[in-house]
């Protein structure tokens, strides 16, 4: 069995490591135990006085368990992919949602449709600006109840107003129509007094002549 680095037969160089009294790491191809077959070995020697201390494995061996690690690992990438895309996924609904629930609140108020509640979820950006429009909504909504029942106090005041009037204007027609009445009378009065004049001076003129 010969040392690949160096081309020397394994005794020897056990030999010069203990001579050199330096570790090394050597490769040589050696009969696997349980196997006919000779596979690559790679060993750790450590001289220790006269003799040497070393650890070896099989490359096959070494091989197999890098390939199962690098399955694993793959697989574990695969799942921790798979997390973070259904994460990814998760958010972007999320924002999605919220961004959604947003336009249709500004939606809203620009149509002047104030019953309609904008539902806050989270406590991100995108939450923090529905429930500024929420409030907005809310803060509208108050003002214009407000300004409607004003609204709806001034036009029953004027109707109040406007039936003062409709009977001040009745009760002026009627006093009017009074007047009239009052100075018919006075006018007829008038009329029956002149003529009684007239008949009492034609008599007394009578009365005169006789």
């Amino acid at each position: 069995t010969r040392v690949k680095e160096t081309g020397r037969d394994l005794a020897d160089a056990f030999a010069d490591i203990i001579a050199e009294q330096q570790p090394h790491l050597i490769h040589y191809d050696f009969q696997k135990p349980g196997s006919q077959s000779r596979v690559e070995k790679a060993s750790y020697l450590i001289p220790v006085g006269n003799m040497v201390l070393g650890a070896g494995i099989y490359l096959d061996s070494a091989d197999a368990a890098f390939k199962q690690y690098l399955w694993s690992s793959m697989e574990q990438m695969a799942v921790i992919i798979a997390l973070l895309l259904a994460l990814v996924q998760l958010l972007t609904h999320a924002i999605r949602k919220q961004v959604a629930q947003s336009l249709r609140g500004l939606q809203r108020i620009s149509e002047r449709v104030l019953d309609h509640r904008i539902h806050t979820y989270g406590s991100d950006e995108f939450s923090r600006i529905n429930h500024e429009l929420e409030q907005t909504r809310h803060n509208l909504a108050s003002l214009l109840c407000r300004q409607r029942g004003s609204a709806q106090t001034l036009a029953a005041a004027s109707l109040q107003m406007n039936d003062g009037v409709n009977q001040v204007t009745h009760a002026i027609h009627e006093q009017q129509g009074h007047l009239n009445e009052l100075a018919s009378a006075m006018e007829e009065m008038s009329t029956s007094i002149r003529d009684v004049a007239g008949q009492a001076h034609h008599c007394a003129g009578d009365t005169r002549t006789a």
